[in-house]
C-alpha cells in the first residue's frame, strides 16, 4: 500500500517597514516570503497583493497562511520627525537695526502645520513684555516701543502642531532667549 504525505515547508516572512517620509502621502510595505508555499496574504485593510500601502503612520497587521501554519506579523509605520516637535526656536537674537536677526520668532517645519494659542514674552522679574497669538508677528525686542535692555528674556508658546502626519496635539514650550545690543 502507497502513503502519499505532503509537507509543506514552515512559513518564514520578511517585512520592509520604511519610515513614512514627510513629502510622502504613502508608503510601501514589501512583504517577503522567505520559505512555504501555497500560501495566501490578507493585509489589514483586507487586501491580498505581496505588497501594502500604508497611507498614515499606525499599526498594521500582515496575516500570511497555508495549509499548516498561519503568521500574523504586526508592524508600526512610522512618520519621520525631521524637525523633533516641527518647530526651530532661537535662543539668541540681535535687534541693533543691521537687518540681521533682529526679530525674535520661531520658525515652522515646511511639513508642519501650527495653530498658535499664544506666545508670550517676560523679561527676568516676571513682566509680560510681549504676546501674540499671530505666528507672523514677531518680537522686535521693544516692550511699549521702548528697546529693552540686553539680557535674558523667557518665551512661552503654546499651540497645537501637526507635525509631519502626526498631530501631536496641545504643544507647550517655553525657554530663554537672549537679546543682544
Amino acid at each position: 500500500e502507497e502513503v502519499s504525505l505532503l509537507a509543506y515547508a514552515n512559513l518564514e516572512v520578511d517585512l520592509d517597514v520604511p519610515e513614512l517620509s514627510c513629502e510622502a502621502l504613502d508608503v510601501e510595505i514589501d512583504l517577503e516570503i522567505l520559505s512555504g508555499d501555497n500560501y495566501t496574504i490578507t493585509w489589514s485593510d483586507g487586501s491580498t497583493q505581496e505588497s501594502f500601502i500604508a497611507d498614515a503612520p499606525g499599526t498594521y497587521e500582515v496575516l500570511i497562511e497555508n495549509n499548516c501554519q498561519q503568521v500574523l506579523e504586526s508592524f508600526t509605520v512610522q512618520a519621520e520627525n525631521p524637525m523633533n516637535d516641527g518647530l526651530y526656536i532661537p535662543n539668541v537674537f540681535t535687534p541693533n537695526g543691521d537687518s540681521n536677526n533682529d526679530q525674535f520668532h520661531f520658525d515652522v517645519s515646511q511639513f508642519a502645520e501650527i495653530e498658535l494659542e499664544s506666545f508670550e514674552i517676560y523679561d527676568r522679574w516676571g513682566n509680560q513684555v510681549f504676546q501674540t497669538n499671530d505666528q507672523t508677528v514677531q518680537w522686535d525686542g521693544k516692550y511699549n516701543g521702548k528697546m529693552l535692555l540686553p539680557g535674558v528674556y523667557v518665551y512661552q508658546i503654546k499651540a497645537s502642531v501637526i507635525n509631519c502626519h502626526v498631530e501631536t496635539g496641545e504643544y507647550y514650550s517655553h525657554g530663554d532667549i537672549t537679546l543682544i545690543r
